[in-house]
């Protein structure tokens, strides 16, 4: 059984591609099972995040994973990934080499911003609703739990997270830009999500500046507004409130655009020059991409952030080389438990023969003392299993220490021929579909 991820991100595919394959939280759990049911897949999980959709399964091996993940993207989101052109946007990686790009992603390593926090709290999310609707099992379930750590562990021991900015953070500091200062501007926040919050917190960082926060459902726009002192309005007054705003940044999970040309045009018409700058973070874009021919107006998306980001990636570089040690650490725990896991049902096979020559041995002695009591027979049925236990402990620890190691398949293969033990089968059929 192999672990296999197909995916694409920032470094991949363009922004209007990845925002085609877009999916928002509450739908990866449902999702992740419906790849589970494919053929070949043992397990599935599907990670989305701004900047990537990523699909992890564990199948028989490259080939059946690759199959069955395409086929699942062509009906789920009507793209050919077999196309020479989808095959620049997707990457894919297996066994050890998969495990390690999760690592990096839930570290932050892989992220546009490198570093940021959101993306650990997004790929704990994912694996939960993966688990949540049983499209996860014992390998994907220990995986995601130790990229988990691995993420956690990036942010407590480097300074990898330390003065941390995200997209949200970039979409400020472009607007400190425009204006130079943000002091008493009126800041129009469209969405309140994770991404608007953290927008929100670092506005309020930065000096008193009036913020407005529009969203489809009121009563979530007052609850975010609530939190940072600010005022709440619907979706359906942004393009009024885009009269009086300097400062607009918009990530809602609409499926379509929010904020319109025509409403943009008209609002200019009325602002007498006055510049309007607009960071659109959401994927898929919210903004309509010709609002930026209007004259006064900045539009930036995602992908124009990049010069921002890329300004930070500088003061994090220091820190890389210290969280990609403690992904190698991490990856090598990984292998070993895996390791020992794959000897686990050899050794309980060589257990298993070792235990039933030494009850035949033990029934056909007790015969001959049938004379003995009761307590005496049983005396003697212990002391047998205590020196089979001696006498396979040392072995045992030694062929699980020795599964993590180039030799652990050499000795592995040498007791089963010795002992002349069944091929397990490792479990993977066990309560699976085939």
């Amino acid at each position: 059984m192999l672990i296999v991820v197909k995916g694409l991100n920032h470094y991949s595919a363009p922004l209007a591609v990845r925002e085609k394959f877009a999916l928002p939280e509450n739908a990866l759990g449902a999702v992740s099972s419906e790849i589970r049911q494919r053929d070949n897949v043992r397990e599935a999980l599907m990670l989305c995040t701004c900047n990537r959709t990523e699909l992890y399964v564990r199948a028989p091996s490259l080939d059946a994973a690759t199959t069955s993940l395409n086929a699942f993207i062509r009906e789920k989101f009507q793209e050919n990934p077999d196309t020479p052109e989808a095959r620049k946007w997707f990457y894919h990686y297996q066994g050890s080499e998969a495990v390690e790009h999760l690592f990096r992603v839930s570290s932050g390593l892989d992220s546009m911003v490198v570093g940021e926090g959101q993306v650990l709290s997004q790929v704990k999310a994912a694996y939960l609703h993966a688990m949540e609707n049983n499209a996860t099992g014992e390998i994907l379930n220990t995986l995601f739990n130790q990229a988990v750590k691995v993420g956690k562990r990036a942010r407590t021991e480097t300074a990898i997270s330390r003065n941390a900015v995200s997209v949200a953070h970039a979409a400020i500091d472009m607007a400190r830009q425009v204006f130079s200062d943000l002091k008493d501007k009126n800041v129009l926040i469209v969405g309140a999500g994770k991404m608007c919050e953290v927008a929100c917190n670092h506005l309020k960082n930065l000096g008193p500046c009036n913020i407005t926060v529009a969203n489809r459902t009121v009563a979530k726009a007052k609850e975010t507004a609530a939190l940072m002192g600010a005022s709440a309005d619907t979706l359906t007054n942004v393009p009024k409130l885009l009269e009086t705003a300097d400062v607009v940044i918009t990530s809602t999970a609409a499926p379509h655009y929010v904020i319109h040309y025509s409403d943009v045009k008209k609002a200019v018409q009325r602002r007498r020059g006055r510049p309007l700058y607009i960071a659109d973070i959401a994927v898929p874009r919210d903004v309509e991409p010709d609002v930026a021919k209007l004259s006064s107006v900045f539009l930036y998306n995602i992908d124009d952030l990049k010069t921002v980001v890329h300004e930070n990636l500088d003061k994090r570089r220091k820190e890389i080389v210290k969280v990609e040690t403690i992904i190698m650490q991490e990856l090598n725990e990984w292998q070993a438990w895996l390791a020992g896991r794959e000897a686990v049902p050899m050794l309980t096979s060589f257990r298993s023969k070792i235990d039933a020559i030494r009850e035949k041995e033990l029934n056909k002695a007790l015969k001959k003392f049938a004379h003995l009591s009761e307590d005496d027979q049983q005396a003697i049925t212990l002391l047998t299993r205590s020196i089979v236990n001696k006498i396979l402990h040392q072995p045992t620890v030694r062929l699980k220490e020795s599964a993590a190691d180039n030799d652990g398949a050499v000795y592995m293969d040498a007791l089963q021929k010795l002992f002349d033990l069944e091929t397990p089968d490792n479990g993977e059929n066990s309560g699976q579909k085939e």
